[in-house]
């Protein structure tokens, strides 16, 4: 409860993914404090990184409170937040700008895309030769809608250049409820 107080205390928006997972907005937060230092006339109030800097306040924060340590990702959409998630672990915080999207993201397989599962890496690299992000880059949205369709080759296509336009769901209705018990004999 500790993590989940200390994220809703700066976040716009909060979808909880897990028990110890969440997508946050945090918009309003950083532009706090880059006003903070602005007002306060710092040299470089408009070119630091406000996001990075919340992002480790807040690891010390959930430290803190719950002796865990958390790694965090930042990005201007969740694609971007997602990778620089995986970029993050362990136990740190990564800020993936969109100037630098592509070029981070070209070398990774397509698989690491939120929805690209087994079928659709072989359909991929099947029918049209791709099995990084960079060479998915490369194929026109024409092309990509042609072999997966309108839906995901436009998704596929705004991915490969690190656009999305995927909503933190917070409310979202659950759809099912799991457990998993381990026994030790």
């Amino acid at each position: 409860m500790k993590f989940y107080t200390i994220l809703m205390a700066v976040a716009d928006d909060l979808q909880a993914v897990s028990v110890d997972e969440a997508l946050l907005d945090v918009t309003n937060a950083v532009a706090n404090l880059k006003a903070q230092a602005q007002s306060r006339s710092h040299a470089d109030a408009l070119t630091h990184d406000y996001a990075k800097d919340l992002a480790e306040m807040l690891r010390s924060q959930i430290v803190d409170a719950t002796q865990c340590q958390i790694s965090i990702g930042i990005g201007s959409n969740l694609l971007l937040a997602r990778f620089a998630t995986k970029r993050a672990k362990p136990a740190s915080s990564f800020h993936l700008h969109d100037a630098d999207a592509e070029n981070f993201l070209a070398p990774l397989p397509i698989e690491l895309i939120w929805g690209v599962g087994w079928s659709m890496r072989k359909k991929a690299e099947e029918k049209m030769g791709i099995r990084t992000i960079g060479e998915l880059v490369t194929k026109s949205k024409t092309a990509l809608t042609a072999v997966f369709g309108p839906k995901t080759g436009e998704m596929l296509w705004g991915a490969a250049r690190g656009l999305s336009d995927q909503k933190i769901e917070s409310s979202k209705k659950r759809k099912s409820v799991s457990a998993e018990i381990n026994v030790s004999f």
